[in-house]
């Protein structure tokens, strides 16, 4: 693998690399014939994928890259991924002979952007927008050498090649070019009239099959004599399709439309296609292959699945291969890595090579996870299935290879965020309010209230028997918790800005504003919170979530960063670093010296941090001094099982705590 070097801000002995990007969406995949299937993922690069038995693929390799990862190939024990860089691209070819430890050997710049690669025997054929088709040799698999070009007259799309002849999509027309001498191409025809031509897959016998990503229907194109290319029939089916496969009389038709996942024509007669199952279940599709006659068909969201083609009409779902892509959050159990994705649920994965985190389970326990709280082997997750409602899911993560759900709460609105203090977990509702849950009983807990505060709450904190939520325009709500089962509004600010995430400890909050504003309030008296600093032009996302690690709160930013400021000194907080490079930040979790970066439609990132000021542990009471008053803060925090008592970070309140406590205490602050 290879790392980029993410650029950091004041001051220069903060450093930050980025060492890996992990999952991501399934753009593009390819099969080396021998149970490996490699696939590109966008931000999260490539993944090799072990499906020789189809009912349990099993990843075995990953490799980062620094931009988009939109399709692959694989030829003779190397890899060939096609990677964005902004406007332009390139071709990277990849030594997987050890899929362990994938290594670059070569990248070859692209002169426009290309959309798709296909190999056919020692040749690479590259669609490459207006520049038209490149043809490479690969006869020498680690060194490709352009040998040949077809240019177009509109963007070059799609490809497919057989028996000496390229058949092009390409936007408003079909281009069928003779490739039997590569060096020198030759168009013999063009088919034109098409809406949107942007994929083409062909039965070998014949006939081309065209479609677009637009409601196109499909195009069954007569192309026995190549320079005569005819239309034999249209489908009355128009959908929002994407990547197609072809076998044995069928096809099979991916969609971006949720409702239409899969669709499967009867082509046996090409001048009379027959649209016969739409297996609507299968939710977003964007690549489909068939491999061994079983069909792999990929989603930019939840990874790939394997469908059995035993009856050809009628695929069966065998497995799923799920891949983090819409990530939300991320917590820290051990060596592994919970990961909560808002499309496809819950992963465990190892990180015993940061640089190189792979799933080790798709836990199915909780669909469309929204957030993670993790207090010592226990996992509270909170779910989001919009109309369906959500729940707060209780799972075991004392198997490190497991996880299990050992109770769970039911609700009528999906649940966005959890936070957990004691024997209570509260919960912010998608649509309107809140809710109280008593996890005494971790496999039995209950839900003793439900608040309705009119609006959405974006962050919750707790403090001294008092409930805080960031409400949007209705800033600050403080509720009375003293009995959670009859929660009581104590306050409704509406005068702090337009609020999102709110991190409390000890009797300071800290609350990230939409506009940029980062703002301190000190709880000395819980109903009445007064700001007494704020931190401005800090260009947070609209999510706006925080981490709070000793005295260092680092944030999501809208410029592909994480942002860390120091409160060491709450009064007067100032932004220190700016880790750039990280794609669309959601959410963050710190372990010693690695960061990992939840990223919205990208995955999740991998952080190695050195030389960032952590502040001083024990100073609970953030007065940039040593005392007495700490220990009276550590002992209240303690006894009230306040969360920022835990000092170990194992989210347990125990001797461990004090004893951290005591020994920071004596070592003192830097």
């Amino acid at each position: 693998m290879f790392a980029s070097t993410i650029a950091f801000a004041q001051p220069t002995n903060c450093t930050g690399e980025l060492l890996g990007s992990f999952g991501g969406g399934a753009h593009g995949f390819a099969s080396s014939g021998d149970g490996r299937v490699y696939l590109a993922l966008g931000s999260g690069g490539l993944m090799v994928v072990d499906a020789s038995d189809p009912s349990n693929p099993v990843s075995i390799g990953q490799f980062s890259t620094d931009d988009f990862a939109e399709d692959v190939e694989v030829r003779n024990g190397y890899v060939y991924l096609l990677i964005q860089l902004g406007a332009s691209s390139s071709l990277s070819v990849i030594d997987a002979s050890n899929p362990a430890n994938l290594s670059e050997v070569l990248q070859i710049p692209l002169p426009d952007d290309a959309k798709q690669i296909r190999v056919d025997q020692d040749r690479l054929y590259v669609e490459n927008g207006d520049a038209g088709v490149i043809i490479f040799d690969i006869s020498n698999a680690s060194s490709p050498t352009q040998m040949g070009l077809i240019s177009t007259p509109s963007s070059a799309e799609s490809i497919y090649v057989h028996g000496g002849y390229a058949y092009i999509a390409a936007s408003d027309r079909l281009i069928i070019a003779d490739v039997s001498n590569p060096s020198s191409p030759q168009v013999v025809s063009q088919l034109e009239g098409f809406d949107r031509a942007e994929q083409i897959v062909g039965s070998g016998d014949g006939f081309v099959f065209i479609t677009g990503l637009l409601d196109q229907p499909v195009t069954v194109v007569d192309v026995r004599v190549p320079q005569s290319p005819v239309i034999a029939d249209q489908s009355e089916i128009y959908s929002t399709n994407t990547e197609f496969a072809y076998q044995n009389g069928y096809l099979y038709l991916g969609s971006w439309g949720q409702s239409v996942g899969l669709r499967v024509f009867d082509v046996r007669d090409p001048f009379d296609i027959q649209m016969i199952n739409d297996v609507n279940d299968l939710g977003f599709t964007n690549n489909l292959q068939i491999i061994n006659d079983r069909l792999f068909v990929s989603s930019a969201f939840d990874g790939f699945r394997v469908l059995d083609l035993d009856s050809p009409t009628d695929p069966q779902e065998r497995s799923r291969f799920g891949i983090p892509y819409y990530v939300v959050d991320v917590g820290v159990h051990g060596d592994r890595l919970l990961i909560a994705d808002l499309e496809s649920g819950l992963y465990l994965a190892e990180m015993y090579d940061p640089a190189s985190s792979r799933v080790v389970n798709r836990a199915d326990l909780a669909d469309q996870a929204s957030d993670i709280v993790i207090v010592g082997d226990l996992a509270y997750v909170s779910t989001n299935n919009n109309s369906q409602g959500g729940s707060l899911r209780i799972i075991d993560l004392e198997d490190p290879n497991e996880a299990y759900l050992i109770g769970s709460v039911e609700t009528n609105q999906g649940i966005d965020s959890v936070e957990v203090s004691g024997d209570l977990a509260f919960v912010s509702f998608t649509d309107d309010g809140f809710g109280i849950v008593d996890i005494s009983v971790p496999t039995a807990p209950m839900l003793l209230s439900e608040v309705s505060t009119g609006d959405h709450p974006y962050g919750v904190g707790v403090h001294a028997g008092m409930l805080y939520l960031t409400q949007g325009a209705r800033d600050f709500l403080i509720y009375d918790i003293s009995d959670p089962s009859t929660p009581a509004l104590v306050s409704d600010r509406t005068d702090l800005g337009f609020s999102r995430d709110i991190i409390v400890r000890g009797d300071r909050a800290f609350v990230m504003q939409l506009l940029g504003v980062f703002a301190v309030y000190d709880l000395t008296d819980p109903a009445d919170p007064q700001q007494i600093a704020q931190l401005s032009n800090i260009r947070q996302n609209s999510q706006s979530h925080m981490t709070l690690v000793n005295n260092t709160v680092y944030a999501c930013g809208s410029d592909d960063s994480v942002i860390g400021i120091d409160i060491s000194d709450p009064s007067n907080p100032a932004e220190f670093s700016r880790f750039e490079g990280i794609r669309y930040p959601n959410a963050i979790a710190v372990d010693g010296s690695s960061m990992f970066v939840a990223g919205t439609f990208s995955g999740m990132h991998t952080l190695a941090t050195s030389g960032c000021p952590v502040g001083c542990l024990p100073d609970l009471n953030l007065d940039a001094q040593l005392d007495f008053f700490d220990v009276s803060a550590f002992l209240t925090a303690y006894a009230a099982m306040d969360p920022s008592a835990d000092l170990t970070g194992d989210g347990l309140l125990d001797f461990f705590d004090v004893s951290a406590f005591l020994v920071a205490y004596k070592a003192g602050c830097p």
